[in-house]
């Protein structure tokens, strides 16, 4: 079993221990509680996508003063095994989120002076809950509009409406009902009103990395960070710090993240389907903008999507080039599901240009058992501290990252896509 991947049982003890799983704690935990558990919440897709829905739905319990239940970042619901498959790969079928990430979202406390409840594993949820009144999301979902034509704002308002003038204590969605924040809304600009609203929020604020996350940095930080800094940091800090929220940039270093594999087929479908960046990627603050062309050949329109969604080689260098002039970006660090053979044809195109002190890629880090499976969380947390970002606009990870850049009031043009 030793080649098998983890299934966490260490993190799944540690969210069964939470300290407000008690029902003698005073308000407005423990027995004055009330609860909402999104039971049809997204699974069997990649993290990015997780992420995207998991922050609203955690903000909308946190708007209505409920103690939002978390669940396993899900790829399998199918409970008779621990593991799932994946391109032809053996993965964990469910993660506990405290492997991904911390804060709030996960059962921190929202401060001393808070009225709302802490969040609660679904665990503990189903022994304080054992008959939930079940609702479904097309309560509201028929009063909002077509698909892709939601706006943001108007989505959360009218289900902070539904939500607060519901009095049970326990609230659960159906398992097989619609998403609430849907893959039509996080693909479109339409998502967009959402962010002045969740700015604040201390479920996106106050929002952190795992101990499993920040180790594996810490591991692979010369990758990341310049000698001065981790020297400084290895002499003067206590050998199990670990990076906590606001989290400092990393000056020098150009994080890219650079899809390959099943995106060289998926590019062009996106040009047939006429598709526009991610949601979060449309930022009007951002430099790079994408306007598909019209009245071109379906032909050119798939090389204009392919040059923006799956760059060669020589086009990474020379966005890479250009975003060195007058910046001193001497690190460089590639997040990409890319062969190994492409990956090193990359960094020694890169390099030629010199004046690197490091050019690395997902493939170069060291990483034990647990933190392989949740990689992708360390290249995120990488790229919202890069002091240049480019990401890829139709990916919700690249997303996801830009939002936290807009977060951290990180200069919008140093965010940027091929």
């Amino acid at each position: 079993m030793s080649n098998m991947p983890p299934i966490y049982e260490q993190y799944h003890e540690y969210e069964r221990n939470l300290p407000q799983h008690d029902l003698s704690l005073p308000p407005p935990d423990g027995k004055h509680a009330k609860f909402i558990y999104f039971a049809n919440h997204a699974h069997g897709s990649g993290w990015g996508n997780i992420m995207q829905e998991l922050l609203m739905n955690a903000h909308l319990a946190y708007s209505v003063k409920r103690s939002y239940v978390f669940d396993n970042y899900t790829w399998s619901r199918d409970m008779s095994s621990e593991y799932s498959e994946f391109n032809g790969r053996i993965i964990p079928a469910r993660i506990p989120l405290s492997a991904l990430i911390a804060g709030p979202i996960i059962g921190a406390s929202f401060g001393p002076h808070s009225d709302v409840p802490r969040a609660v594993s679904s665990e503990y949820f189903r022994k304080v809950c054992p008959e939930p009144t079940m609702i479904s999301s097309e309560i509201v979902r028929s009063r909002l509009g077509n698909l892709g034509e939601m706006d943001g704002a108007t989505v959360l308002r009218e289900w902070v409406k539904e939500l607060e003038s519901r009095t049970e204590r326990c609230l659960e969605f159906t398992i097989d009902s619609i998403h609430l924040f849907d893959i039509w809304l996080f693909g479109s600009p339409n998502v967009l009103s959402l962010f002045p609203l969740i700015k604040d929020s201390p479920i996106i604020r106050d929002l952190a990395w795992s101990p499993l996350i920040t180790s594996a940095f810490m591991t692979n930080r010369a990758f990341f960070e310049r000698p001065s800094s981790w020297l400084f940091g290895w002499l003067f800090s206590p050998p199990t710090a670990h990076p906590k929220p606001p989290y400092t940039p990393l000056p020098g270093l150009v994080a890219l993240h650079i899809r390959r594999g099943d995106f060289e087929d998926h590019c062009v479908n996106l040009a047939d389907w006429g598709s526009r960046f991610n949601g979060y990627n449309t930022f009007p603050e951002l430099p790079d903008r994408f306007d598909p062309p019209s009245d071109v050949s379906q032909e050119e329109k798939r090389r204009y999507y392919v040059k923006h969604c799956f760059p060669s080689i020589d086009e990474i260098v020379e966005k890479v080039r250009y975003l060195r002039k007058g910046r001193k970006l001497d690190r460089l660090y590639v997040m990409s599901n890319g062969q190994k053979e492409w990956l090193d044809e990359l960094k020694r195109a890169v390099g030629e240009m010199g004046g690197w002190q490091s050019i690395k890629t997902s493939r170069d880090l060291t990483l034990n058992r647990d933190q392989k499976p949740v990689a992708q969380a360390l290249d995120m947390f990488v790229a919202q501290r890069a002091e240049v970002f480019v990401g890829n606009g139709f990916s919700s990870l690249t997303s996801n990252v830009v939002m936290l850049r807009m977060i951290s009031d990180t200069d919008p043009q140093t965010t940027r896509f091929w």
